[in-house]
């Protein structure tokens, strides 16, 4: 008898410490929305200088026929979601704009929690995981206080990660065409799938998906009457919407911002660096390196999804963006990487509010450290055996 009793109590334990963990992870959750819907009424120069013209000029053409128009420089595919929130007039255009990012930022969320569990098997780190993702300070500004639409890409490439994690090759080919779909910087990982397909992990017709999910993303709007030559090149004409070398981006450019310093010739050693930088990693990647484990993914798609907006012109303060994220989940995977993930989202907000940026040029230099010391990582993990790898 006093077995069961034992039993019952330890049972009775169990479901109050069950309850009590739901009812923390419900109450975090809630905070997190209510941190959100303070920062509502914040009207970005973004926000006031195109999205919300974009939203009142899809109201007075038509959820679809204003499609017929280049009214737009983002892909068709995010502008949909921006169509569909326009049903829903009885929301402030404001806040519609910014529930569409603030839904991404739980897709991200659970992005992070399955990738977590996945590798440590560790539910309460994976619900730590999840949280943390909501109250980075890189995702709730862009979603909450700006509505800027980077978590949306970027919640498909910590889906495509996790796919590759699991083998699943044709499925993160097909999350990394979505992410193409919604943002041109979806590109910054790309080099990651062509050495996988290089190396023959990715069979020729997956790489068909990418072309073939972005023509359907731009199908709607040319049947609404936009040319299709306007649509399949629409990321081509956002180049030269603005002639500056960096625009507040913490890298090297930010001390030749001035339009002055601007020039093709410029762009130009900068993309050939770039260039140059791609072509080392696809030839350790493909030639000297070909063994991936889960933690190659991670070290190769932070290093490059770091390195390319680092050394590349015409930057904006939101480029970094991806490699915070992945920085994030992969602090939760090898602890060497806590306080890069820390100082990424330093430099960031220094980046993103301009009454810190006469703190950018120290934001230039801990990037850089940054940088060295992501390269440092990656060629270590090149030389790393799959069983010695702190992330398997």
């Amino acid at each position: 008898m006093a077995s069961m009793k034992d039993q019952d109590t330890t049972l009775a334990r169990h479901q109050k410490t069950r309850w009590f963990s739901r009812l923390l992870i419900s109450a975090w959750i809630l905070m997190a929305l209510i941190l959100r819907y303070i920062f509502f009424p914040v009207e970005s120069y973004d926000m006031r200088a195109f999205l919300e013209p974009w939203y009142d000029f899809i109201v007075a053409h038509g959820q679809f026929g204003a499609f017929r128009y280049a009214f737009y420089d983002y892909s068709p595919a995010y502008m949909y979601l921006i169509s569909l929130m326009t049903f829903f007039s009885w929301i402030p255009k404001i806040t519609a704009i910014k529930i569409i990012s603030i839904i991404f930022d739980f897709c991200a969320a659970t992005a992070v929690f399955k990738i977590i569990q996945y590798k440590k098997n560790d539910l309460k780190l994976s619900w730590i995981g999840f949280i943390g993702t909501l109250y980075l300070p890189t995702v709730f500004v862009q979603s909450g206080m700006w509505g800027q639409c980077d978590i949306i890409f970027t919640s498909f490439l910590l889906w495509m990660m996790y796919a590759l994690m699991r083998d699943r090759n044709v499925l993160a080919v097909v999350f990394f065409a979505i992410a193409f779909s919604l943002k041109a910087q979806a590109m910054f990982i790309a080099p990651l799938l062509l050495v996988l397909f290089l190396n023959k992990k990715i069979k020729w017709g997956w790489i068909l998906l990418i072309p073939a999910v972005y023509f359907l993303s731009v199908i709607p709007a040319w049947l609404a009457g936009r040319p299709l030559l306007d649509l399949l090149t629409i990321y081509f004409s956002q180049v030269s919407v603005y002639k500056l070398l960096s625009l507040s981006a913490p890298n090297f450019y930010y001390f030749f911002s001035d339009p002055k310093y601007y020039s093709t010739g410029a762009v130009l050693i900068g993309l050939i660096v770039a260039t140059i930088i791609g072509c080392i990693y696809l030839f350790l990647r493909w030639r000297k390196f070909k063994q991936f484990t889960d933690g190659s993914y991670f070290f190769d798609a932070i290093t490059i999804t770091f390195i390319f907006p680092f050394v590349l012109p015409l930057m904006h303060d939101r480029y970094f963006f991806i490699a915070a994220i992945l920085l994030f989940v992969l602090a939760f995977l090898d602890r060497r990487a806590l306080w890069p993930a820390i100082l990424i989202q330093v430099t960031s907000m220094i980046s993103y509010f301009a009454r810190l940026h006469f703190l950018l040029p120290v934001a230039v230099v801990i990037n850089t450290g940054l940088a060295v010391w992501l390269i440092i990582q990656f060629i270590r993990h090149l030389k790393v055996n799959p069983g010695d790898s702190p992330v398997h």
